[in-house]
């Protein structure tokens, strides 16, 4: 669920920007969940699976 949202959140900004070509080696990857803000989808899941 949590890597889902995720994706669909990069689709969306590929399809407005036309281009992924700006994001190469701009952020690591805890930057990039903390501004996907996957802490809080991840939250999300961690209750539903209870």
């Amino acid at each position: 669920m949590a890597v889902n949202e995720v994706m669909n959140v990069c689709f969306r900004y590929w399809k407005e920007q036309g281009t992924a070509d700006n994001l190469s080696g701009l952020m690591n990857f805890q930057d990039f969940q903390e501004l996907m803000d996957v802490p809080q989808y991840l939250a999300v899941e961690k209750q539903y699976k209870k």
